[in-house]
């Protein structure tokens, strides 16, 4: 599992998942994308999340958030045949 900011300095959440996606040794890795860049913002993190979701990421996590959700999140790629489609 890979836990990532998705406003990084150098490359955004989305760029970060296609690059993870295009590499054949991280492409079946989970990742999970949090980031507090639309903070109360619903539709622009609705957004976001769709496009992440797109680039491979399979969930997304709003911050300020709560650890027992972190560690939920983190759980469901074991849980589920194909991460990807899992929704968070």
């Amino acid at each position: 599992l890979i836990i990532s900011d998705g406003a990084m300095p150098n490359m955004h959440g989305r760029e970060f998942a296609k690059a993870l996606r295009s590499n054949e040794s991280t492409k079946n890795i989970p990742l999970l994308i949090m980031s507090g860049e639309f903070g109360e913002d619903l539709d622009r993190s609705a957004k976001f999340y769709r496009e992440l979701r797109k680039g491979g990421a399979f969930g997304y996590l709003s911050k300020p958030f709560d650890v027992k959700k972190l560690l939920d999140c983190a759980e469901q790629p074991k849980n589920v045949a194909n991460y990807q489609e899992y929704e968070v």
